[in-house]
């Protein structure tokens, strides 16, 4: 398992794969077939405030017993980095 995968307790057969996206935003892709196709399951409002890009995403292994995916990432311009949290409703 990758460490941007995020396994979905409350429904055993979803899981999430969270990451950053070419616009310097946060995806989420899901599959429907324990992994060989993969679908958009959404993209964050949420851009690199720097432009520069986000860097080292992390999060919680699982989604939260109300249901959501949490996590953090950075923002990483001129030798330093902001830090955001971010959480989405899973399905």
């Amino acid at each position: 398992m990758s460490a941007n995968e995020v396994i979905n307790f409350l429904n055993p057969c979803r899981s999430y794969w969270v990451s950053k996206t070419p616009d310097n935003r946060i995806g989420v892709l899901y599959p429907e077939d324990s992994g060989p196709t993969w679908y958009d399951y959404g993209k964050s409002d949420f851009a690199s405030p720097s432009g520069h890009g986000i860097y080292a995403i992390g999060g919680f292994r699982e989604v939260t017993s109300d249901g959501y995916i949490i996590g953090a990432l950075t923002d990483y311009y001129g030798g330093r980095g902001d830090v955001y949290f971010f959480r989405l409703k899973a399905r």
